[in-house]
């Protein structure tokens, strides 16, 4: 099997998110949490806005929405995954949204797209899974094949060679499937720690200018 069909399988397989934090919920796109704190609205939303022009290259680029009670953000993360002998690390494309209030704040992440290489690897369609669990290799290979078809057709395959190449990864969807489940803990992670992060910054104690 060569490297792009493995990146392919990787970016079809990979995306799927169970319950693993008490308060943290799935909505129909993506994830959200509602934050307590001590802090008044207006410490609420300097502390954000400094979280963001810590963890990205330029804040300037992301915001898009950036008022006391909204901001909204557009960047991506990187996340390394194993397929089979491989590594590949993928820029994960996404919307995050705080709405802000007096001593707290909600957190809405939404992941929108997933790139290799500068290149476009999968869309909605395939981050749809994060919110689908597969419980056995049946059903994850059926939405493999659906999703691998229209992201084909999207490539400019015509119908019939996007039908035959995706129902050629019924072959392999055992191996695609270990390597799913192999990478689930590796995605959790990953979201767990985004909103650890944004979390212990707003509520940290003290400030970096006391020195």
């Amino acid at each position: 099997m060569n490297i792009m069909k493995k990146l392919l399988f990787l970016s079809v397989m990979l995306f799927t998110l169970m319950g693993y934090s008490q308060g943290l919920n799935k909505t129909k796109n993506g994830y959200t949490k509602v934050v307590n704190t001590e802090l008044s609205k207006k410490e609420i939303y300097q502390k954000l806005n400094e979280w963001i022009a810590t963890n990205y290259k330029s804040a300037k680029d992301v915001i898009q929405l950036n008022t006391e009670d909204k901001i909204i953000t557009k960047g991506n993360f990187s996340v390394t995954f194993n397929a089979s002998k491989y590594d590949a690390t993928y820029m994960i494309n996404n919307s995050l949204t705080f709405s802000i209030r007096e001593k707290k704040f909600k957190i809405d992440f939404i992941p929108t797209g997933m790139s290799y290489n500068g290149s476009e690897v999968g869309g909605a369609e395939t981050l749809r899974q994060f919110l689908e669990p597969f419980d056995n290799i049946d059903t994850f290979t059926e939405y493999q094949v659906k999703t691998s078809y229209k992201f084909f057709l999207k490539m400019g395959y015509s119908e019939k060679k996007s039908k035959r190449e995706a129902e050629k990864l019924r072959s392999t969807s055992k191996d695609a499937y270990n390597d799913y489940l192999k990478n689930l803990p590796t995605w959790n992670d990953e979201i767990k720690l985004m909103y650890k992060s944004i979390e212990d910054y707003v509520n940290k104690k003290g400030s970096d200018d006391d020195w």
